[in-house]
């Protein structure tokens, strides 16, 4: 049996998930945090992962460890954001959205639009 690394089974997640395959991507990122626990671009992936396959509960417990270990990364909050609005959990997807910390960031297109989706669901109540 070979011994795979974590960088080898991270680039296998990306090509199937650019593929449309999310089970083997999400299969892949987990193998590859189970070698490399530290790495926020895997916590981030795979939270990707978790909301392409309708499982946003799973999407937000990754989006928190990313943010435990990278607080200063804005797609640590936007993964949070997405998770959150896909809950119904409009008012924490505001405060995600908003966060200082996307500001300024090439997120920032993708982030408003989410933003005012949130916002016309928030202001109807929902």
């Amino acid at each position: 049996m070979s011994i795979v690394d974590a960088g080898t089974l991270r680039t296998r997640g990306n090509a199937a998930f650019a593929s449309g395959d999310f089970p083997a991507a999400l299969q892949a990122y987990t193998q590859a945090l189970h070698i490399a626990p530290a790495t926020p671009e895997l916590w981030s992936n795979r939270a990707a992962c978790y909301m392409k396959l309708g499982q946003p509960y799973l999407a937000a417990a990754d989006a928190y460890e990313l943010l435990e270990l990278r607080p200063d990364w804005p797609k640590s909050y936007f993964r949070l954001g997405k998770a959150s609005f896909a809950m119904g959990g409009y008012g924490d997807a505001l405060e995600w959205y908003d966060c200082r910390t996307l500001r300024g960031d090439l997120l920032t297109l993708v982030v408003s639009q989410s933003l005012d989706g949130v916002t016309k669901l928030d202001s109807l109540g929902c």
